[in-house]
């Protein structure tokens, strides 16, 4: 049904800041700066091996970006939504409606590129907030594009600068209830549901096109009773090739880093970068077998 996490949207108060601060996270310069200019949001996005990570900020006060300016006004900068890719949109919200979800019908949408001129043009839906236990996820269709989706080039050492997403994570108060949406519903396969209990902690893994959405469930405390607060959005993982050179980069570009450590996965290795850049918790990680 989906064949990958097309982009993660985060959102922002001030797109050129943002801007600035990704490029020190990624080392990469960005792809697209440009605007869906139908709903009034600006938009920066760097294109990964396997991911387009957007900054999206609203440049009007309109119906059509409420949600993302009520999410700005509420929370702050951070992690906004997760988007799937979908060969066949309609379809997919077929299927999605018959398993009891109730994604809207889709919209077209269409993103320009200030600089080149270059525009995409794409269907979108996306999950009732009850459906995705309050988080923001949006499906997505490619009709097409007035040219090729260009990378982000590397800022310098190419070993240095991120490649590819690794995960983003997802806390939950109910896992049965993240497992029967994204397992069962969305079709996403579930790797791993391992408790780590020296952590105090059950993690699920669910892996699509590449990229894990990693969903945390804390064993502290009783579980809740009654109605189980919404689910949120953490942080995300990057890779990279070299993580000695990419730590070298990162405090170079004025951002504080913490101690190296073994990650959750055996065989890698990880630091984070402090601060929150563009408000969302930061990891980068190598896997040091590949």
């Amino acid at each position: 049904m989906f064949h990958c996490i097309d982009r993660v949207v985060i959102a922002v108060p001030d797109l050129e800041r943002a801007q600035r601060e990704m490029i020190g996270v990624l080392g990469r310069s960005p792809a697209w700066i440009g605007e869906y200019a139908a709903v009034g949001i600006g938009c920066v996005s760097f294109r990964l091996d396997n991911l387009h990570v957007e900054l999206v900020s609203p440049r009007e006060e309109s119906d059509a970006n409420a949600a993302l300016r009520k999410r700005l006004d509420v929370g702050g900068a951070g992690l906004h939504a997760v988007v799937l890719e979908t060969g066949n949109l309609e379809e997919t919200i077929e299927t999605l409606r018959e398993r009891g979800l109730s994604p809207h019908d889709p919209v077209e949408v269409i993103a320009r590129d200030e600089p080149s001129g270059a525009y995409r043009r794409m269907l979108r839906s996306g999950l009732a907030p009850e459906d995705a236990a309050g988080i923001r996820i949006e499906l997505n269709q490619t009709l097409d594009e007035s040219g090729e989706d260009p990378p982000s080039l590397p800022i310098g050492n190419e070993a240095a600068s991120v490649k590819a997403g690794d995960h983003v994570v997802i806390f939950t108060a109910r896992p049965e209830r993240a497992i029967e949406l994204f397992r069962d519903k969305l079709d996403i396969r579930l790797a791993l549901d391992r408790t780590f209990d020296e952590r105090w902690v059950r993690l699920l893994f669910f892996r699509v096109g590449g990229m894990t959405i990693e969903v945390g469930h804390s064993l502290r405390g009783p579980a809740p009773e009654g109605e189980a607060p919404d689910d949120r959005f953490f942080g995300l993982a990057y890779q990279v090739d070299d993580i000695d050179a990419a730590a070298k980069r990162v405090e170079e570009a004025g951002l504080e880093i913490s101690d190296f450590r073994d990650g959750n996965k055996p065989g890698t290795r990880v630091f984070t970068i402090k601060g929150e850049p563009v408000g969302v918790p930061t990891l980068i990680i190598q896997h040091l077998d590949r």
